[in-house]
């Protein structure tokens, strides 16, 4: 036989009949009355069943489900004489691996011996998998695009000349350019030049070593909005790269703000070891001072020593001002009215300003009650309108404003990187029309020691004390400034109920109350201590001293008696709390007053938290360590 030629059992009726039945795509033909007058195998099999089944009856009765889709196909091709092809339908019949079934379906015209159209040929293959497949296409791609939505980064596409391929952006307030000036420019189209070549060199890289390379740089928004971006970029082909971006000025601003706190806490802990120092000197200075002035005879070694005093006295205000800074000063906080503080300093405050410059006070008659040293909260007050006054003396005059209110604070917000505790504050703001700081000089307002005024005109530590006071009370501080256009501080107090139980403190007298009780003298400078000898062993006292806290508590053990124990807090072997502690064990009704140049967070725990601690902050005055010793034995702290 030769080649091409029909098997001698095959006539071209047969042959055309076996192709039909053996195609593993259904074929079908529909006459015009829509009965099916010829079907192979593989097109019943659709349904499960045998082509007999379908042969001679009507499409919408053998399947009804697609016929509302089937018959305007079926009219349009007898109608036209022209093909349909591609159609899909979903319901054709279920795939019986599936319980799906998705089948793509070609109808074109046949013609009889006329040319007329007698019926219509179906041809339908299985796209069940196909639609299966694009399915999950569609699937994959929405996920990706919610991940995209969800993730609060630029992502984008670069080829390896740094055009722009793909571009994903969550919000348009992110980018440098409008979206639409990105897909199929290059980025020195969009972005400057000192970032353009940062770019173009990680693409290099990437596309070279394959590495993923991972860089910082910084873009101007405007003049008061620099941004800092993290990119992160690795290789995508051969010739292009995908890069994700992510805004992270936020993180490097809250990083400074931790490097910030850090610097001023060292700085707070060197002001406070020296204050401590400085205290223990001005302590024997002023002590002796005080012993000389009761037996000077003459009105010059008086007024001599008088001057010496004062010198001792601004001394001290120094090393409080230190200690204040560095939250180690012991405070005495009572419930009391901002207002009042404001009105008792009214007079000073008018002194401090001048007349060039108008004072307007606004206080709120409502405002609440917060818990604060007074004593502290005048000095911030006085500290604020001297910056403010100095703000304003190079312009002529100006208005200077302190107001005070009550504020409710709900959602929590950052002022200057730290956050304020939502709940209910009282307010105190000082504002001024000066010459407002630089950002820079707003960066460092709070360091101590630094200041913008003529060398030997200011210490640098007003606005210093001024965030002392404020974090040791609980509070929050805001500052809003513009060059030459003014300062606002304003100061966040918690606020709180009223205490009845408050009183203040005793005033001290000249005159040295006198005792005979007997005294456990702890303190490790030699000089401190022979300065508080003389001074109670004037005043009556038996004394028995000791130089540390293991020194004291042999004394103790050895079975003396005292009625008080006064001790430094800070000293080597065995620190005063540590002594306190042990002491209660063997004694526990002996009275105990702490002395120290600066008050660790032990003391401050005991001192500021409970009244039933006795202290006495150095540099102390003879008059104030003996009515100090006085009140602690009669149980007045």
């Amino acid at each position: 036989m030769s080649a091409g030629a029909v098997p001698e059992e095959f006539d071209d009726a047969s042959l055309i009949r076996a192709l039909v039945d053996d195609a593993p795509v259904g074929i079908a033909f529909v006459d015009l009355s829509y009965r099916f007058r010829r079907m192979n195998r593989a097109l019943a099999a659709i349904s499960g069943r045998t082509p007999d089944a379908f042969l001679g009856r009507r499409v919408e009765d053998v399947m009804p489900r697609v016929w509302p889709e089937l018959r305007p196909v079926l009219d349009r091709v007898i109608t036209s004489g022209c093909a349909v092809t591609g159609v899909e339908l979903e319901a054709l019949a279920p795939s019986v691996a599936s319980g799906e079934g998705h089948w793509l379906c070609d109808y074109f015209p046949v013609r009889g011996a006329s040319g007329a159209v007698v019926g219509v040929g179906v041809v339908a293959s299985d796209a069940t998998e196909r639609k299966r497949a694009e399915r999950e296409i569609v699937r994959l791609a929405e996920h990706e695009r919610a991940i995209l939505e969800a993730m609060p980064d630029l992502i984008f596409e670069l080829s390896r000349d740094g055009t722009h391929l793909s571009f994903h952006a969550p919000h348009a307030s992110d980018l440098y350019a409008t979206p639409g000036q990105f897909i199929g420019r290059r980025i020195n189209a969009v972005l400057p030049a000192a970032v353009t070549r940062i770019y173009q060199a990680a693409i290099e890289r990437a596309l070279t070593t394959g590495e993923m390379q991972v860089f910082e740089y910084e873009l101007d928004f405007s003049s008061t909005d620099r941004r800092t971006f993290d990119a992160r970029m690795v290789r995508k082909g051969a010739d292009d790269v995908l890069v994700v971006v992510r805004d992270v000025t936020a993180r490097k601003a809250l990083e400074e703000q931790f490097r910030h706190a850090q610097r001023m806490e060292a700085v707070g802990r060197l002001a406070g070891g020296v204050a401590h120092d400085f205290n223990n000197l001005l302590t024997v200075i002023s002590g002796y001072t005080d012993i000389l002035l009761q037996t000077a005879s003459d009105d010059d070694t008086r007024e001599a020593l008088a001057e010496v005093g004062k010198a001792a006295h601004r001394g001290a205000n120094l090393t409080r001002q230190l200690l204040t800074f560095s939250r180690q000063q012991v405070i005495d906080p009572r419930v009391t009215n901002l207002n009042d503080i404001i009105a008792d300093t009214e007079r000073m405050l008018e002194r401090l300003v001048g007349e060039d410059i108008e004072h307007i006070t606004q206080l709120d008659a409502n405002v609440g009650l917060v818990r604060v040293d007074p004593g502290q909260i005048e000095q911030v007050l006085v500290n604020l309108v001297v910056n403010a006054r100095d703000a304003m003396s190079s312009g002529g005059g100006g208005t200077l404003t302190i107001e005070t209110s009550n504020e409710t604070v709900i959602d929590q917000r950052a002022f200057d990187g730290t956050p304020i505790r939502p709940g209910d504050y009282v307010v105190m703001s000082v504002a001024d029309t000066g010459t407002g700081m630089e950002p820079d000089v707003r960066a460092r307002m709070f360091e101590p020691f630094f200041s913008t005024k003529a060398p030997g005109t200011g210490t640098g530590l007003g606005l210093a004390v001024v965030f002392g006071v404020v974090k040791q009370s609980g509070g929050f501080i805001r500052v809003e400034t513009t060059p030459r256009r003014g300062s606002t501080v304003t100061l966040y107090f918690p606020r709180v109920e009223d205490d009845a139980a408050q009183h203040g403190s005793a005033a001290e007298t000249s005159l040295l109350p006198m005792g005979s009780e007997t005294l456990l003298l702890v303190e490790d400078d030699p000089a401190v201590r022979a300065l508080a000898e003389r001074i109670l062993t004037g005043c009556g006292y038996a004394l028995t001293q000791a130089a540390n806290g293991r020194e004291a508590l042999d004394v103790i053990n050895s079975g003396a008696l005292f009625d008080l124990l006064i001790t430094d807090v800070v000293m080597p072997q065995m620190g005063g709390p540590e002594l306190a502690d042990a002491v209660q064990l063997l004694r526990p009704d002996l009275l105990v007053l702490f002395t120290s140049g600066y008050a660790p967070d032990e003391v401050l725990r005991r001192g500021v938290l409970s009244a039933e601690v006795a202290f006495l902050q150095k540099p102390f005055t003879a008059v104030s360590l003996a009515t100090k010793v006085r009140a602690t034995l009669d149980g007045v702290h």
